[in-house]
């Protein structure tokens, strides 16, 4: 498996278009992507204007295809206007550990 962890710090009056951009993508992700294992997007109550992703990837050759995706390359163009910073991005690979069947809502 590949693992990215990817935070972003949007501006504050943008957070509704950055969400709207994201929703748009998860749509391509989720249709066309049989490598990618999960892409949750995460809120932080703290701090509003702050988005961390969680993306698992069968491998790294999983990843560069949805590198590739219309979907992916739209949201990579247009991310910038909404972020405050450049994102804080961690590539991982898995350890050890397992993943729970049929409890992620």
């Amino acid at each position: 498996m590949f693992v990215l962890i990817v935070r972003f710090q949007l501006h504050l009056d943008k957070i509704e278009a950055f969400d709207k951009l994201v929703s748009k993508t998860l749509l391509g992700i989720e249709s066309c992507e049989p490598g990618t294992i999960s892409y949750l997007v995460h809120s932080n109550p703290e701090s509003p204007a702050e988005r961390v992703f969680y993306e698992c990837y069968k491998d790294l050759e999983a990843f560069e295809y949805h590198e590739m995706q219309e979907h992916t390359r739209l949201f990579l163009k247009e991310r910038q206007q909404y972020l405050v910073s450049d994102p804080e991005v961690f590539k991982l690979t898995v350890s050890d550990g397992f993943i729970a069947k049929n409890l992620v809502q």
